[in-house]
């Protein structure tokens, strides 16, 4: 039985002797159109990231269910779905750090008929970690815990090493192929087949029905370690051929209990790279099993959706337009009629970057302007919009801005700046790291009783009408549920810091009402999600709350419950 992973080593061999060893891959430079002009944007190289390693049956990378050392690109998350022989696999995994790899997994086993189930549910989790990375003649190495603080139904440790390779383009004018040669090391599951020797005696077989939640450490690395490989060749960016040995004897499932049968060690596999972000596999397993995977990957420094921001408005230096004495006149901001329709323009201004005014208060040589920031993650990039906006929308008196975001009614910071440091570091590389010098932040104060208002925030009345999902999961009758319906939510602001507002629900269909009540002995709080499932229409809240600053850098809330 040892002997067969000749075979697949033998097939590997073959693949390679026309295949050169590459220190890693690199991202391809690409061009945005061919020949381009030289000095244009689109001579410019632009670097095409590679794809992602593929994926194993349990979320991680792999052949077809035996590990492969690769990480995943850092910031990944995967979700996946696999499916082989009565076993459904639902997986997350995500790349902690360069070299770290945590995995969260849900199985179902169908037709176990063991410990009490027919169908057994459970969880568990895996950690990889890599030892050293491939350079040209030395492959990369990986060290994995498998199902180690779960029930331990999967439980494994191994250490893998994988090889990569560039074979010859298929066509003319082609892109080469790739060829990754596998093999490793496993004990606990990985070590229940072939195996070719014994670390530390007798490991602990599983024991279904626990709970789990503790690390095995009285198992890993102990018992029979016997060895795995695979092999993977992609001809293309679309397309990967795999074919592995496994050394997974699934005893629980094949002998104990007769989930499947297990008739050879060796499983293929053909997988089809569908976009960036979608995977598919179709396999054939164990001498008797046809597998289906789905594996979908996301990363935050390559969104579905990437935030789209126009460019801001630009500084024009007021010596380029104030030239006569009276452009620097400071009457006009004792006149309501002029500062009102200077807060209008401001106003549509800020819109046009989703900004919106709260208040502005008009001191001849300064101004102070209070603004809401819907759209902008940073603080920082909203108030920058906000001064560039000043500076095209505001008399050329008008030395000092004083910015302060407002966020349910309450100012939170105010800074203050010149609008000369603006108009003079305007294209300066280092604008940012001087304006940090220049800048003053303080805890924002109240209102000035000059400023005035914008007369289309309060009173403000919203109302919406939408669906909503709500699932549970994790019950061993039922691991998922869900409820859908509908809900009707209202808020009144009859001032700045004050809301009242509530949400009608009525459920359309679902089944979580139907879930087993909880034994935990920890106070219940959404476990008992079943017991609030019971009625199809709900007030899901009605409060009234008010958000004030009673102090310098001190912020509170209050809220009323009538019900």
């Amino acid at each position: 039985m040892v002997l067969k992973p000749v075979v697949l080593s033998l097939v590997a061999a073959l693949l390679t002797l026309t295949a050169a060893p590459v220190q890693a891959w690199g991202p391809e430079v690409t061009q945005a159109e061919p020949d381009p002009d030289p000095v244009s944007d689109a001579a410019a190289p632009r670097f095409k990231p590679l794809p992602p390693p593929s994926l194993n049956f349990y979320g991680v990378p792999g052949v077809v269910d035996t590990p492969t050392p690769e990480m995943l690109p850092d910031g990944q998350y995967v979700t996946s779905v696999s499916w082989f022989g009565g076993q459904s696999r639902y997986n997350l995994t995500f790349q902690a750090l360069p070299w770290l790899t945590p995995s969260f997994r849900y199985t179902g086993i169908r037709d176990l008929n063991l410990f009490g189930f027919s169908t057994y549910y459970d969880r568990g989790f895996d950690v990889r970690a890599r030892l050293w990375k491939e350079r040209r003649w030395l492959p990369e190495v990986t060290m994995g815990l498998q199902d180690f603080a779960g029930t331990g139904v999967y439980a494994a440790e191994y250490f893998v090493a994988t090889k990569r390779f560039q074979t010859p383009a298929l066509s003319r004018g082609g892109s080469p192929g790739r060829l990754k040669v596998s093999a490793g090391l496993g004990w606990g599951r990985l070590g229940s087949y072939g195996a070719i020797g014994n670390i530390g005696g007798k490991r602990p077989s599983f024991v279904g029905g626990g709970t789990g939640g503790e690390l095995s450490y009285d198992q890993g690395f102990r018992g029979d370690f016997a060895p795995f490989g695979g092999i993977e060749w992609q001809p293309n960016e679309q397309w990967s051929l795999k074919a592995e040995y496994s050394s997974d004897a699934y005893v629980t499932e094949t002998e104990v209990s007769n989930v499947f049968e297990r008739n050879s060690p060796f499983n293929f596999g053909v997988e089809y790279q569908h976009s960036d972000r979608a995977r598919f596999g179709l396999y054939y397993l164990y001498g008797s099993e046809i597998g289906i995977t789905a594996q979908f990957q996301l990363n935050p420094h390559h969104p579905l959706t990437p935030m789209g921001v126009p460019a801001p408005h630009p500084v024009i230096p007021r010596r380029q337009w104030a030239v006569k004495e009276v452009d620097w006149n400071q009457d006009w901001s004792e006149s309501t009629a002029q500062t009102t329709v200077f807060r209008d323009q401001t106003a549509e201004a800020l819109k046009q970057d989703d900004l919106i005014l709260e208040a502005i208060d008009f001191k001849g040589t300064a101004v102070e302007i209070r603004f809401r920031n819907p759209r902008f993650r940073s603080a920082a990039q909203a108030a920058g919009r906000v001064a560039r906006i000043l500076t095209a929308t505001l008399p050329a008196s008008v030395e000092t801005f004083h910015i302060t975001t407002v966020s349910n009614g309450v100012g939170l910071s105010t800074l203050e700046m010149r609008r000369s440091d603006l108009e003079a570091l305007e294209f300066d590389p280092l604008a940012s790291d001087a304006l940090q010098t220049v800048v003053g932040v303080s805890s924002a104060g109240p209102v000035s009783e000059t400023a005035l208002q914008s007369t289309e925030l309060y009173p403000a009345f919203s109302a919406s009408f939408g669906h909503y999902t709500n699932p549970s999961y994790f019950d061993p009758a039922r691991p998922f549920r869900l409820d859908v319906g509908v809900d009707l939510m209202a808020s009144y602001a009859p001032a700045p810091g004050w809301i009242i507002a509530g949400a009608l629900r009525q459920r359309l269909a679902g089944n979580i009402k139907n879930g087993r009540d909880s034994n935990s002995v920890l106070p219940h709080v959404r476990t008992d999600i079943a017991k609030y499932a019971q009625y199809g229409t709900t007030l899901e809240n009605l409060f009234v709350a008010r958000n004030w600053k009673p102090a310098s850098n001190k912020y509170a809330l209050r809220h009323l419950w009538p019900v």
